[in-house]
């Protein structure tokens, strides 16, 4: 667990890979879990993460697993990496920079050029996205921020709330500004998918897009 703070000029080229006999969870690349608001200004990530489980895998990400408090924010940095889930269970919470925040998050000249693959072959996949997975029900920003790479999914159930920027908006006051989305998305799944936009997967909440 990280207390909170700054974290400047870092980088992360080296890989992770997780070979879990059942579940897995709380995989970040630069922080697993943060207990406090943590600020990330020009840092990057250009290794790969690699989960290969039998059971539940959730809170992946290329920076930040899983924000638990916040109010935080991501500047001036990129993720270049790919992150890879193979799983008999379900896969949720895997974003190119963030899994899931429990508070205020703000990205600025942030960018996504990586690749996220999922596959489970006895479940469901539930919010994917390029820069977050999903609000969790908290608000974010997006200033001068893009995803570029790719998300690819093969899911034996369904596959829901998938989106360039994030998988699911779902508190009021959330803002896009300047940003944009050029995600490949494909996706395979046996009963039917839904909620996939280039920008957010789930729009549920009313959000402020500009530019």
């Amino acid at each position: 667990d990280f207390g909170g703070g700054d974290i400047i000029d870092s980088y992360m080229t080296g890989n992770i890979t997780i070979d879990a006999g059942t579940t897995a969870s709380v995989t970040g690349g630069i922080l697993g879990r943060s207990n406090s608001a943590v600020i990330i200004t020009g840092s990057y990530n250009t290794g790969n993460i690699n989960i290969t489980a039998t059971g539940d895998v959730e809170w992946t990400a290329g920076f930040i697993a899983y924000d638990s408090s916040g109010p935080s924010e991501i500047s001036k940095s990129y993720m270049s990496g790919n992150i890879s889930v193979e799983t008999a269970g379900f896969v949720s919470l895997v974003g190119g920079f963030v899994g899931s925040q429990s508070g205020l998050m703000t990205y600025t000249d942030t960018f996504f050029a990586g690749n996220i693959f999922a596959t489970s072959t006895a479940s469901y996949i539930l919010n994917i996205g390029g820069i977050q997975s999903s609000d969790s029900g908290n608000e974010t920003t997006f200033n001068s921020s893009y995803s570029a790479g790719s998300i690819v999914l093969d899911s034996a159930d369904y596959v829901s709330n998938v989106g360039g920027l994030s998988g699911a908006i779902t508190l009021a006051g959330n803002g896009i500004s300047d940003s944009f989305s050029a995600t490949i998305f494909d996706i395979t799944s046996v009963n039917p998918t839904s909620n996939t936009g280039a920008l957010i997967g789930d729009n549920s909440a009313p959000a402020t897009f500009t530019n």
